[in-house]
């Protein structure tokens, strides 16, 4: 996405808050009838400057006044500073997003980040207030998140914290990221290498053992768990 930016600093180490979301929101439910809407599928809604400016709550507040069922996804905790707003909204649901349970490699693919332990402690706190919750494993990590205890770990997590659903998603190594990923994985990880190396190659191959994987897990679990790539 940072190509549509006009950033040339490394991605994750600029901001542009929109300001004026809520009044562009604003305008635009005027002309809605219905539908859902995401916050948000490509950054995240909840990130830290969202503590300063409150964009994201302000937009709450004018979608629940609307007919628009609100789907919302996040890394962050911080989305239980809403938790009062968003339990009045009866057409909501939130998951998080994770590509590990480790934290030290949550660190390494996440950066900054929340913890996985509180991201899956705020589903928790969220399941607990009657809101509808799911984790999202994005991306699946070759070698890392995508074998069968692995896999096994985070249903039982998601469960254990009140999950309805867990969405599954694969790594796409786009030669930008790649590029930058991949020097940082042959220093802390380098075993991986010949592994990812094979996934850039033969990734559908890999994918279709992901599914066969998740349809023998899917069953252990009162979960429903899709795979969306």
């Amino acid at each position: 996405m940072q190509r549509f930016t006009g950033h040339n600093e490394p991605w994750g180490s600029f901001l542009d808050a929109k300001t004026n979301a809520p009044e562009v929101l604003a305008r635009q439910l005027r002309r809605v009838k219905g539908g859902r809407v995401i916050l948000s599928s490509v950054t995240d809604p909840y990130q830290p400057a969202e503590g300063s400016f409150s964009l994201t709550r302000a937009c709450l507040l004018l979608l629940r006044e609307s007919p628009l069922a609100v789907s919302i996804l996040t890394k962050s905790p911080l989305v239980l500073r809403d938790l009062g707003l968003l339990r009045s909204m009866p057409q909501l649901e939130v998951g998080v997003s994770l590509s590990t349970l480790d934290t030290a490699l949550a660190r390494l693919f996440d950066g900054s980040a929340p913890s996985p332990e509180d991201r899956l402690q705020a589903i928790a706190d969220l399941s607990a207030a009657g809101i509808r919750t799911w984790v999202f494993l994005s991306p699946c990590l070759p070698g890392i998140s995508d074998g069968e205890n692995a896999l096994g770990e985070v249903l039982q997590k998601a469960q254990e914290a009140g999950a309805t659903e867990v969405l599954v998603d694969t790594l796409q190594l786009y030669p930008r990221p790649w590029g930058r990923l991949r020097p940082i994985l042959g220093q802390r990880h380098p075993h991986l290498l010949p592994l990812w190396d094979e996934y850039r190659k033969h990734k559908p191959v890999f994918a279709q053992a992901l599914r066969h994987r998740l349809s023998n897990l899917a069953g252990q679990f009162s979960l429903t768990v899709r795979c969306v790539f």
